[in-house]
């Protein structure tokens, strides 16, 4: 839910691919895409709605946003990869691997990144990547929620759309003066 501010900022709308594991919801229109070693991909995945790649470059041919996720290596001892070196030869993203993506396309990474391994040093801290946009407006939008949440008084007669759609634009705004 916190990539969709973003998303909706940096390329206008949510129906966008992504490489993601429902951080951006096809329910919201995206057509998403998971890319990752067999060992790692449910046998289910595609029943929610995803479609499951084993190789990158077709995974993220012609996407507008790729979306690396961190590898949780304190958990996987060697069970899912027999690498991190060979993980980050097949599916760590860089700029080689990149341009099959469009080329107006953002990389977005929940964080903390594993340098090297799911993204090239290069892409962590360079555009196109949008990772500290992404931090930003997923701290916002959650403020907003715990605000709306908490009892937030809307103006007499202000209905509730009316409320979240303010909300929206002050979040769009925050963000915004924050680039």
């Amino acid at each position: 839910m916190p990539t969709m501010p973003t998303v909706r900022l940096r390329k206008g709308t949510i129906s966008v691919t992504a490489v993601a594991t429902g951080i951006v919801q096809p329910k919201v229109g995206a057509e998403v895409r998971v890319a990752g070693p067999p060992t790692m991909l449910p046998s289910d995945i595609e029943s929610l709605g995803v479609k499951a790649y084993t190789n990158l470059r077709e995974a993220i041919e012609g996407v507008d946003v790729v979306m690396a996720l961190r590898i949780q290596m304190e958990r996987l001892e060697g069970a899912c990869f027999p690498s991190v070196r060979e993980y980050a030869a097949t599916f760590g993203l860089d700029r080689a691997k990149l341009r099959y993506a469009k080329e107006d396309a953002i990389v977005m990474h929940p964080g903390p990144v594993n340098r090297g391994v799911e993204l090239a040093h290069e892409l962590a801290d360079h555009r196109p990547s949008v990772i500290l946009d992404q931090v930003r407006n997923g701290v916002a939008l959650r403020m907003a929620l715990l605000y709306l949440v908490t009892g937030r008084p809307r103006a007499m007669g202000q209905s509730s759309a009316e409320a979240r759609a303010e909300t929206m634009r002050t979040l769009e705004s925050s963000a915004e003066g924050g680039r």
